[in-house]
């Protein structure tokens, strides 16, 4: 990551998200701990998410998952610069051209991730895997899990590392001057004796499922969302 470069680049895109949202709240920022961090957020918006909690996290040390096929030319440039790890998906690689299988390309992105953690610095994913159009939070992926686990097994429980929910409630999220609440709610964290349970990943995605569906609004259709922006 590029200090000077992350410091200009959140000055811009700070100017651009007030300039396009009409109302841009934060709440829940003060529950956040110090040292490596996991911001699990979901994922309506593909471009504006990560913009979102990169920037009003409070911490100026913020890497984020992106899919690999982005790390090409200028974008790729900007994203390594911003610290961005590369997700080599499945889908992401043509069967005859692959060289390495699913497991090894897993253990690449846990290992880079595990270097930012180790820092003491912070992650943001996106725990549904995908970006979506629905109204509410799709189905959790157990990577985040997976990564807390075995980062704190890698490390003989030195490494506990907090998930802290990120709510992102856009009114309509493709509209100029519409509103957007941040909700970061309250970390959820692992234990020395929770890593003795052989179903740890699942109960671990399960309590994330529990406090991003706390944070967000999920309403069974748009319209019904919609109606909420008369209250704003």
């Amino acid at each position: 990551m590029d200090p000077f470069f992350y410091w200009f680049i959140k000055k811009f895109v700070t100017l651009a998200l007030f300039g396009f949202f009409r109302d841009v709240r934060t709440t829940g920022r003060s529950s956040i701990p110090r040292g490596p961090v996991i911001f699990a957020a979901n994922h309506p918006n593909m471009i504006l998410d990560p913009l979102l909690v990169a920037f009003t996290c409070g911490r100026s040390d913020s890497h984020f998952w992106a899919k690999a096929p982005l790390f090409v030319g200028p974008i790729g440039w900007i994203l390594r610069k911003l610290g961005a790890v590369p997700v080599q998906r499945s889908q992401d690689v043509k069967t005859q051209d692959s060289k390495s299988p699913a497991s090894q390309r897993l253990e690449t992105l846990f290992n880079s991730s595990y270097t930012v953690l180790e820092k003491e610095e912070c992650l943001v994913i996106f725990p549904e895997g995908t970006s979506y159009t629905e109204p509410h939070i799709l189905p959790l992926k157990t990577g985040i899990a997976r990564l807390v686990v075995g980062l704190a097994k890698k490390s003989d429980g030195k490494l506990l590392v907090p998930i802290v929910p990120v709510g992102l409630n856009y009114i309509v999220k493709d509209k100029w001057r519409s509103s957007v609440l941040i909700q970061y709610g309250q970390p959820i964290n692992i234990s020395l004796s929770d890593l003795d349970d052989e179903k740890v990943v699942d109960h671990l995605t399960n309590k994330l499922e529990m406090g991003l569906t706390s944070v967000t609004i999920n309403a069974p259709t748009w319209e019904a969302l919609k109606i909420l922006d008369t209250g704003w």
